[in-house]
């Protein structure tokens, strides 16, 4: 685990080279890895410690660089005296995720959620330029980074979306064919692609995790239609 001094040792010690002239490391794997590890770790969101229910835990990463874009944790509370009503479900969200570039327009379906990842790690190398004498804690206030939360109370119909989580698959058929040794099928080829890890854990059953390219009907892909059905829930996280 990287700790927050690792991350701006890293940081300082890139030498002029490594930075394309827009200010966008080329080749600092080790500035990215901490960010995702220190900030973009969907496992730090909440505290949980006694938690019973159910966790979506989503990473979105972009590109072959793995800018990271987004991390949610995504908790499901089951109130027992409820049995199997509607009524007996709550649910609360937290995410971080780095803001676009200035004058970007998400909304754009020609919008790569990458340029999120690569905006944040330009911030690390022009904020530390700016003001080389600032601590790690404040330059780390500075990131351009937004702290979300969402909760069933504000957002009601994400459940409808929820609910289809067992119609999802967790392989590619084509993955499939070739376990079962059947005839080879000419593979999904998606070059650079934004990918999404995700992880559904419980402490009561079996938890499952998988990374892949968001597909409508792959697992990731339902990730990635949970987060639009989020978009205009968030409120910003104290």
């Amino acid at each position: 685990m990287f700790s927050i001094a690792t991350l701006f040792t890293i940081m300082l010690t890139q030498s002029a080279g490594e930075v394309a002239s827009n200010g966008t490391p080329t080749d600092d794997w080790d500035v990215v890895t901490a960010l995702r590890e220190q900030i973009f770790d969907p496992h730090q969101l909440f505290n949980e410690s006694g938690f019973l229910g159910i966790t979506v835990y989503i990473e979105a990463r972009g590109d072959d660089f793995d800018w990271p874009v987004q991390s949610v944790a995504f908790r499901i509370q089951r109130n027992p005296r409820c049995g199997e009503a509607v009524c007996a479900n709550s649910w609360s969200a937290r995410m971080n995720r780095a803001e676009p570039p200035p004058n970007s327009n998400t909304d754009d379906e020609n919008f790569r959620p990458r340029r999120r990842g690569r905006h944040l790690v330009s911030a690390f190398y022009y904020l530390k330029g700016q003001e080389p004498e600032s601590t790690a804690d404040e330059l780390l206030g500075q990131l351009p980074i937004e702290y979300l939360q969402a909760s069933s109370a504000d957002c009601p119909p994400v459940w409808e979306h929820l609910q289809t989580v067992a119609e999802q698959n967790w392989i590619e058929e084509r993955d499939l064919h070739t376990i079962g040794n059947t005839a080879w099928e000419t593979p999904y080829i998606t070059l650079h692609a934004d990918r999404y890890n995700i992880e559904i854990a419980s402490i009561q059953s079996s938890s499952a995790a998988y990374d892949m390219v968001p597909r409508h009907g792959n697992i990731a892909g339902w990730a990635h239609e949970l987060m639009t059905a989020l978009e205009n829930c968030w409120q910003p996280r104290d």
